[in-house]
């Protein structure tokens, strides 16, 4: 990650929505996903807006239909962190030993070394953080256990009473955190007061 990426990532911190965050968490994500396409997003949306293509089948056949095709899925695994570790198959926050050898090759070759601010609204209707929170479930049981030599670190932030919005929390947050990258130190976490 070099310096004039970062100041990029600083600059947009002043945007209004999760653009900033989204930007840095990509890039030091080593560039896994711009499109945001999260597999637990849009099947919540599908359940909570009764798509027939979900509720017919309560969800079992909603991927790979009219509503979620088969090339959006082909995106999701290509782009997405969550689609490159485990496809469409649902999380597994404690992996076997033989899933975590599988794992470990993709972790070393996109997050290995990288420093990750996760910033969440707690009260975000579009992209609740339940919808993510197995694959941060994932994510930091991984860097704190099997995967701990792997230097990761993992900053997981939901901000109580914030929908989708970028507050100001989010925004003292991330210039912290780039702050401490931009001058090689490690991140100190939020504070929680």
């Amino acid at each position: 990650m070099d310096r004039q990426s970062l100041s990029l990532g600083a600059l947009l911190s002043s945007c209004r929505h999760y653009q900033a965050t989204l930007l840095l968490a990509a890039y030091a994500l080593h560039e896994l996903s711009l499109t945001n396409l999260r597999l637990g997003v849009m099947t919540d949306r599908a359940r909570l807006s009764k798509l027939e293509t979900y509720t017919s089948s309560n969800g079992v056949s909603f991927l790979g239909s009219k509503d979620f095709p088969k090339a959006l899925i082909s995106s999701v695994q290509k782009w997405d962190p969550r689609g490159l570790l485990f496809g469409i198959s649902d999380i597994e926050p404690f992996p076997s030993k033989t899933e975590q050898v599988r794992l470990r090759q993709i972790l070393d070759s996109k997050i290995k070394g990288k420093q990750i601010l996760i910033c969440s609204g707690g009260d975000d209707k579009l992209v609740p953080y339940h919808c993510a929170e197995p694959f941060i479930k994932f994510l930091k049981n991984a860097t704190s256990g099997w995967y701990k030599d792997g230097n990761v670190y993992v900053e997981d932030n939901v901000y109580p009473g914030v929908g989708h919005a970028y507050s100001e929390g989010m925004v003292k947050d991330t210039t912290r955190f780039v702050s401490d990258v931009l001058a090689r130190t490690p991140p100190k976490p939020a504070s929680k007061m």
